[in-house]
Parts: C-alpha cells; sequence; structure tokens
C-alpha cells in the first residue's frame, strides 16, 4: 500500500522530488488498484438505483487482466448496472463467462476495418447497445476495454446531469448526451467516441451511423479521417440539424443537445496513449494553442450560460 511513511511511499517521494528539479516542474501521483481485490468501496446506497447498462466494447485487454478486472470493479461499484462485453468472435473470454450477471456479445467483424478501426467501433458499440435496450436500460454508457472508471457514484451523477439539464425542443432528443470530455472548443460536430452517456434510445441513434467504405472521402474535408466528426456530422444531420460550419452553431448545439463532464470528475483511467499522463494532452501548461481548447465541464457551462461573451479566435474553425 502507498500509505504515508511506507518505504514504498518515501522512494516514490525521493525520486518526485529529484524529477521536480531536473524537469524544473511539480509533480504529484495517483494509485489506482489495478485489481477489483483492492477496490474497497461501490456506489451510495440510493433510493431508486439507476437503470443503467455499461457497454465496454472492443478487443479484450488482457494485459493485467485489465478488461476482465475492470468488468469485477463494475461489479463491485456499480450492482445495479448491466453489464455488457462487446468484442469479437476470436477472443478468449473464458474466465469473464464465469462472472455472473455479465453479458458477452462475440461479434463477427466487418470486412472492412474502417479508417482508425472506425467500423469495428460501430459494429461493436451498435450490438452493445442493442443488448442494453433488449434488458431493458434506461441509460446506456459506452467505453472502451482499455478503459476504466474509478468514479463510484458516477451513474448518479450522469443520470442527474441529464435529468437536471433538458435537451431544448429542437434537439430532438430523449435526453442530451454526455462527453467524458468533449470535442475542440471552436471546431464544430465533433463527438468523442471514447465515453458516451445518454438515454438508450438516443444511444442507438448515435451507434447506428453507418459503416465507413474504403473510398469513403473524409469529412470536412480535412487531410486525415476524424473519427468524431464523422459521427457528429452524422448524429447531427439525422438530428435535423442544418450544418452551416459554424463554431457559433457548434455551441448552440452545445447548450442545447450535449453536456460534458470531466475524466478528472469520472476518475477514467487509460491503459493506452500517455497512460502515465494523468491528464494527457488535457493540460499544457507551457503553452496555449488559440482554438485547440478541448471541452471539459467547465468550457461546457461558459458556452451553456453565456455563449454571447466569448470570442472566436481566427483560423480556430479550420
Amino acid at each position: 500500500h502507498w500509505y504515508l511513511g511506507s518505504r514504498k511511499f518515501i522512494i516514490l517521494m525521493w525520486l518526485l522530488k529529484k524529477l521536480e528539479h531536473m524537469t524544473g516542474s511539480l509533480l504529484t501521483y495517483h494509485a489506482r488498484p489495478l485489481y477489483a481485490k483492492g477496490l474497497g468501496y461501490s456506489a451510495d446506497p440510493l433510493i431508486k438505483s439507476p437503470s443503467c447498462a455499461i457497454v465496454i466494447q472492443g478487443a479484450i485487454l488482457h494485459t493485467e487482466q485489465f478488461t476482465l478486472e475492470t468488468v469485477r470493479m463494475y461489479k463491485k461499484m456499480y450492482p445495479f448496472a448491466h453489464i455488457i462485453v462487446s468484442t469479437w468472435e476470436h477472443e478468449d473470454c473464458a474466465q469473464m463467462e464465469t462472472e455472473e450477471g455479465v453479458h458477452i456479445i462475440y461479434n463477427r467483424k466487418p470486412e472492412y476495418n474502417g479508417p482508425y478501426n472506425l467500423n469495428l467501433q460501430i459494429t461493436s458499440a451498435l450490438a452493445g447497445v442493442t443488448k442494453a435496450k433488449e434488458l431493458g436500460a434506461e441509460f446506456t454508457l459506452k467505453t472502451r476495454t482499455d478503459h476504466r472508471m474509478y468514479n463510484r457514484n458516477a451513474f448518479e451523477t450522469m443520470t442527474n446531469m441529464l435529468n437536471y439539464f433538458k435537451p431544448s425542443e429542437r434537439s430532438n432528443q430523449k435526453k442530451r448526451i454526455l462527453l467524458g470530455t468533449g470535442g475542440n472548443v471552436f471546431r464544430p460536430y465533433l463527438i468523442p467516441d471514447m465515453f458516451v452517456f445518454g438515454d438508450t434510445d438516443d444511444m442507438l441513434e448515435l451507434w447506428s451511423a453507418p459503416l465507413v467504405p474504403p473510398d469513403a472521402p473524409h469529412p470536412g474535408g480535412y487531410k486525415t479521417f476524424i473519427v468524431e466528426l464523422y459521427l457528429g456530422i452524422r448524429y447531427f444531420t439525422k438530428k435535423g440539424w442544418g450544418l452551416d460550419w459554424t463554431t457559433q452553431q457548434m455551441w448552440d448545439i452545445q447548450r442545447e443537445c450535449l453536456v460534458t463532464l470531466n475524466w478528472s470528475d469520472l476518475d477514467i483511467y487509460i491503459y493506452k496513449y500517455f497512460r502515465y499522463r494523468e491528464f494527457g494532452e488535457l493540460r499544457n501548461y507551457q503553452e496555449y494553442v488559440p482554438g485547440a481548447e478541448r471541452v471539459g465541464f467547465e468550457a461546457w457551462f461558459n458556452i451553456f450560460s453565456n455563449k454571447e461573451n466569448k470570442l472566436i479566435p481566427e483560423n480556430s474553425e479550420k
């Protein structure tokens, strides 16, 4: 254990102090349990627990039994939630199949994976959300096999957010879509795909986007295929928004259709990319790039409450 005064803690503090001196930075650490046996809490008891499903989609991460241990943690933290693992036919889920109450879907892969595996994600996510609908879940969280959420009261918070911040009538949604850190503040129509929560019917519409053919043009005319932009364009067009590619319209969509929480609010951990950086690219104290700001709760709330007071940096919409 990393308790104050332990040998591990003393060694770590010594190393951090040396690194602070070498890098000219102030460093902190955050230790999370790797295995479910190290998790000592569950969600607060409620008079009425939310009707929720967790869809964990993608290839199983066997390193440190990460996906299996995530399932076990979710069973411990969220005993009221349906847990659905939507993966592929070739995957070995023998241990997971012994976990009571866990639904495993073995999908056949599409012929073309799609840019950045988008077709794989659409296929497995849609199968998982469809199962959530069959199980009667009012709300569904779509996450990934290499992600983990440690906030024990996350579902209470997320459902309260959706029930408190009503979508507009012209949104054509039952509830807002909640994102665990949203797209770019100034660039239109991005729906980050890694952590998405909403009414199950709205989630079905979001993940019913058509699979992308090999010769598909890049959405928005960008040099690279932006997965988040493809999902956003498809969804908002389906909902009746005549897209004009302006930041002002995206801010209207933020105000009327979406709500965003920070990864730190949800205590999300990702076992890839820059996994040793607590906030990844979300915090940069050395440089501010106009137009590159991501939508967290603070940015979303400022747009929601007073977008008329915000300025749009030059060239930020490109």
